[in-house]
């Protein structure tokens, strides 16, 4: 995986902190340690590893989706994940938005009427 600006990732500390800058020639990157900062940044979900392009269009699918009730938010994201698999999105995209979705439904405990699941998945738990 590469690391690019924006991204979040720990220092050798444990501390989270943010991708200020990266020299392409030197690999050396520029943190941000601002805590409050990398609350904003990840507000949203963890996006590394996707390009500036995919984190839009991540951030998009999750404002589209927002609403108050955060299990009527799962209903709404796992429906936009299966329409969006239905149009051929970018695997990579969509990889991270069911990512986000599980994370949801872990924490919220909930899990969609007709949520599917692949058999491997299953029994690999």
């Amino acid at each position: 995986m590469t690391i690019v600006k924006g991204d979040v990732v720990f220092a050798r500390g444990g501390e989270p902190v943010i991708i200020a800058s990266k020299n392409p020639r030197s690999g050396q990157v520029t943190t941000d340690r601002n805590f409050s900062r990398v609350q904003d940044a990840t507000e949203t979900g963890v996006k590394n590893g996707l390009a500036e392009a995919q984190k839009e269009a991540f951030n998009t699918v999750l404002s589209e989706v927002r609403d108050d009730d955060a299990r009527q938010e799962i209903d709404k994201l796992s429906a936009k994940v299966a329409e969006m698999r239905k149009d051929g999105t970018d695997p990579r995209l969509l990889r991270y938005l069911r990512g986000e979705l599980q994370f949801r439904m872990t924490k919220e405990r909930y899990e969609p009427v007709g949520y599917q699941v692949d058999e491997l998945t299953l029994l690999s738990s």
